[in-house]
Formats: C-alpha cells, structure tokens, sequence
C-alpha cells in the first residue's frame, strides 16, 4: 500500500475527513494495492499532482469519496527512463535525468510549484 488517507469510519467529533490535502511530489512504485486510498470518511478539494506512480497493484487513486480527490500530472512509465539509477532495492541515484519527461514537468525530487498553492487552494 502506497499513502493511505482518510478521517476512519467514525472520525471523531464528526469530522468530514481531509479537505484540501495535497498528495505532491512523490514516488508510489511498486506498492500492493493502489499508489493513493482514500479510506473512511473523505472531505473534498484534495490533490494528488505531479507523482511517479508505477507499478503498483491497484489503481492509481482509489477513494471512497472519488469525486473528493484529483489526479493530475502523474508520470506512469517505467522511472528508469526519468531517473538517474533507478534500483528497486533503493540503492540507486533517483535525481531527475535532465530533458527527461519529469525535468519537463518539473516532478521528483527537488521541484516545487510555488505557485500549486496559489492554484489550487481550500475555499
């Protein structure tokens, strides 16, 4: 299982679960099950952008409240292809290659959006 997010079956006080969470910048590859879940009681505005999601068992995003979360800017391919070494066992160099598809979009380690909190910010 990648990230698992959600305010549980019965979230205390009656909370509406995350609201206006951000999923950023991250590498979900390999996982059982899917790379984001959605589980329990899930609010709305949630983002899950600019992510290497590869590999995994389930589905790239999987919520119990779909309408709840976004998915953009994901990146599905083999990462060998975006990252210096990239080594299943984590023994590799997982620095963005220059030109590659990720460097182009700005996605892996080291890139930041200053303006992803201006464009997608909770009402």
């Amino acid at each position: 299982m990648g990230i698992v997010t959600g305010g549980g079956d019965n979230p205390w006080k009656g909370a509406k679960g995350p609201e206006g969470m951000m999923i950023h910048n991250n590498m979900l590859i390999g996982n059982f099950g899917p790379a984001v879940q959605g589980a329990g009681k899930q609010g709305k505005n949630n983002l899950v952008s600019d992510n290497f999601i590869y590999g995994n068992s389930g589905p790239n995003v999987l919520s119990t409240n779909p309408s709840g979360i976004t998915e953009t800017r994901t990146i599905s391919e083999d990462p060998s292809r975006d990252l210096v070494n990239y080594q299943a066992d984590g023994s590799g160099d997982y620095s963005v290659k220059q030109g590659s598809k990720a460097a182009q979009n700005h996605i892996g380690p080291g890139f930041v959006d200053p303006n992803l909190y201006l464009r997608y910010s909770n009402p």
